[in-house]
């Protein structure tokens, strides 16, 4: 709503005069011919009027609606990095102030290249290079800017996730030592069995038991012998890197503090 002075009498304006209507409706013309669509359908909706002449105002009403549909229009929002909507921004498009804050409203504008900028009440700004095209309605122009707590959000953020690099560390060390204990089982068992079918070869058959028998036995503790070790190993490098995982989260918490 516009107040004006009490003294003074809000006056209507005057409907164009013949002269008028053919100027608006050439000057219409030549502004959309040079893109300045905007300025043109200005010009179409003043010799659109009941006052100018028929045929003057027939074109005007059509290329009027023709520019309606042609004529694009941006749509400036602006969050914070934490995604919520911030409004106490200025807009301005090329250096003029078309919203003192932001709305979600669609700005019109001519097609080409324009300026995009968002102005806080201390006076930083923000701003953007776009490209509009013809008849591209509500094109999206986002800004990502510092609000309230951002700082501290991120810096909380970041602080947990260290605090718990050292709860989520890899499960490897642990997998690795239960292979380790598994393997050296199945080695003692395999050793053990051997052993029991040597013996047992022994008081059945020697010295005269076939090469088979033999060569079975003793293969049987071989690999007993080899998965006895490899799962040695594997436990021992299982327990180093759990004690040596723990150590090192231990020694990053201390440091921070």
């Amino acid at each position: 709503m516009l107040l004006g002075s009490p003294a003074r009498e809000v006056r209507a304006a005057e409907p164009p005069d013949a002269a008028s209507c053919i100027s608006s409706y050439e000057d219409g013309q030549r502004r959309r011919r040079d893109g300045d669509l905007l300025g043109a359908r200005s010009s179409f909706r003043t010799c659109a009027t009941e006052t100018c002449p028929d045929l003057a105002r027939r074109d005007c009403l059509e290329w009027e609606r023709d520019l309606e549909s042609t004529i694009p229009s941006v749509v400036v929002g602006a969050r914070t990095a934490a995604g919520s909507d911030v409004t106490d921004l200025a807009l301005k498009v090329d250096g003029r102030l078309v919203q003192s804050r932001l709305s979600g409203v669609p700005v019109e504008v001519n097609p080409g290249a324009h300026v995009v900028a968002i102005e806080d009440a201390a006076g930083a700004s923000k701003e953007q290079h776009v490209i509009v095209r013809s008849g591209e309605k509500n094109r999206l122009v986002s800004f990502v800017v510092d609000g309230p707590g951002a700082s501290d959000s991120a810096h909380a953020s970041s602080h947990a996730a260290a605090v718990e690099t050292p709860r989520s560390s890899s499960p490897f060390p642990w997998i690795l030592a239960g292979a380790g204990a598994a393997l050296s089982v199945a080695g003692i068992t395999l050793e053990a069995v051997g052993v029991a079918d040597v013996r047992s070869l022994r008081e059945d058959c020697a010295p005269s038991c076939s090469k088979s028998s033999v060569d079975a036995a003793r293969y049987t503790i071989i690999a007993g012998d080899v998965l006895l070790a490899t799962g040695v190993a594997a436990l021992i490098g299982g327990i180093y890197l759990v004690v040596r995982t723990r150590a090192t989260g231990a020694g990053r918490g201390g440091a921070r503090w």
